[in-house]
């Protein structure tokens, strides 16, 4: 995913860097809080899922950064919240029942000692919203 991301930075023609941080909202938010605190940076910046997403723009909010003006946020893997959240959050729109019908055919070719794929890619939409310019 994180090679996704980086290949997605460079056809927006935007810098990339990678921080790699425990799936935590909790620890996210802490983090960013320091970050934009100590640094003030200002960028475009793309979450694995909505709630880390989340957690990124409430501590730049917290540090009185604007959403998108001073950052853009971008998650990877939006839900149904996405859109509820504020301000609503950009987002790729993956189909998770086709997710859930691929690992589950994985699964079953795991267990039959047939798994031949290990990897998958699933097509992937970008709905724009108030979280990205």
């Amino acid at each position: 995913m994180e090679k996704a991301c980086f290949e997605m930075h460079e056809l927006l023609n935007k810098k990339c860097s990678s921080i790699n941080i425990d799936d935590s909202y909790t620890k996210t938010y802490e983090y960013f809080v320091n970050y934009f605190k100590n640094k003030k940076q200002k960028g475009y910046f793309i979450a694995y899922r909505d709630s880390i997403a989340k957690a990124i723009i409430n501590a730049a909010k917290d540090n009185n950064l604007k959403v998108p003006e001073d950052i853009e946020v971008l998650s990877i893997i939006g839900t149904k919240y996405a859109h509820i959240m504020s301000p609503a959050l950009s987002s790729m729109h993956i189909d998770m029942v086709e997710v859930g019908k691929k690992a589950t055919t994985m699964l079953s070719d795991l267990i039959k000692h047939n798994l031949k794929d290990k990897a998958y890619k699933f097509e992937s939409v970008f709905v724009k919203r108030e979280s990205t310019l």
